[in-house]
């Protein structure tokens, strides 16, 4: 057995010389105490104990281990070499330090005082710690071994054994470390991805082709937006529905946002106070809405965008007791809010 475990000590440093898989050789030490088997409890007491093994991990978490336990028992004199089979989980294994299982099948061959040998099946548990370093990991395990048969003399069955031991590992290196890969191998081409509405999106992941240049795109590649908006607000004498020129500039900032954004429309609503006959406000906050109309065509909106609309003293934003409140009233009013694409 230990010719075997030489040889596959060998064979385990060939292979992982650029294993991608992890391999490793452990081996494990510790003290073992009979916990189960009336009989043999009271015919045996702690030993010594050691593991060998050789492990296979199909990934990091799960893989197989092929081991030899010895178990010794003072007392008793007894001894038992478990070959085992076990299914070996790492949880957590992406961290340092993570915690271990493993459980398995066994065949123990037992040998008495007497040199009388007893070959039976058993089985094996194990659960520990486990820190993993590039080449080298290290732990502790709490065995648990059962026997079905320990000693054909004595009419032994059923023993069961708990092994405390620590141990240390030898593996190829981890996480598909490419350190040993010479530094003269030339990295692979890269290839140029397309983009071809150029707004810094590649084609495979543009989920907007075509967007127009100038704008800003989010990580799809569609554009981003932003709202836009305009307000209008000019007051009129008492009766009157002439402009005041001090609200040329108001006038112009609304045409100017009306050819910046050549789809928008606006209504312009006239108002007044509460003074006079309601038919006779309604006209004149028509009046007072056609001639800021005018000022907007004059300026150079089309005639088909603007529409003007009286609504006499229907809708104040103010009160009409006080002077200041119907100042307020009197008064023609535009808004427009757009949503657009941002710009760089």
């Amino acid at each position: 057995m230990n010719k075997l475990f030489s040889c596959l000590a060998v064979l385990l440093f060939v292979v992982t010389v650029n294993a991608q898989d992890r391999f490793e050789l452990g081996i494990g030490a510790g003290t073992t105490h009979p916990v189960g088997g009336d009989t043999f409890k009271s015919n045996a007491s702690t030993g010594d104990g050691q593991n060998y093994w050789l492990g296979y991990g199909f990934n990091k978490n799960w893989g197989v281990e092929a081991g030899l336990d010895n178990l010794d028992f003072d007392k008793a004199n007894s001894k038992h070499k478990a070959i085992n089979l076990s299914g070996v989980y790492r949880f957590a294994a992406n961290n340092w330090i993570h915690p271990i299982a493993k459980l398995g099948v066994t065949s123990v061959e037992s040998k008495d005082s007497a040199d009388v040998k007893t070959t039976s099946l058993g089985g094996k548990a194990a659960a520990g710690l486990e820190a993993d370093w590039k080449y080298i990991s290290a732990g502790a395990l709490f065995n648990y071994y059962y026997v079905s048969k320990s000693d054909v003399t004595l009419n032994l069955k059923d023993t069961q054994a708990f092994q405390p031991a620590v141990f240390i590992a030898i593996h190829n290196a981890l996480d598909g470390s490419d350190d040993d890969k010479s530094v003269s191998e030339a990295p692979a081409a890269a290839v140029a991805k397309k983009d071809t509405d150029k707004d810094g999106v590649v084609d495979e992941d543009d989920k907007c082709p075509n967007t127009a240049s100038g704008v800003v795109v989010n990580a799809f590649g569609c554009s981003e937006t932003e709202k836009a908006s305009v307000k209008l607000q000019i007051e009129f004498a008492s009766g009157k529905s002439d402009l005041n020129a001090k609200y040329n500039s108001e006038i112009e900032n609304l045409a100017n946002f009306m050819k910046k954004f050549p789809e928008t429309k606006v209504e312009i609503a006239g108002h007044t106070d509460n003074r006079g006959a309601a038919a006779a406000n309604t006209s004149l906050s028509e009046k007072r809405a056609e001639a800021v109309k005018a000022a907007l065509v004059k300026a150079g909106i089309d005639t088909s965008r603007v529409t003007a609309k009286g609504y006499g003293p229907a809708q104040p934003v103010a009160d009409n007791k006080t002077k200041a409140g119907r100042d307020q009233n009197r008064r023609v009013t535009a808004e427009i809010s757009v949503t657009t694409e941002k710009k760089k």
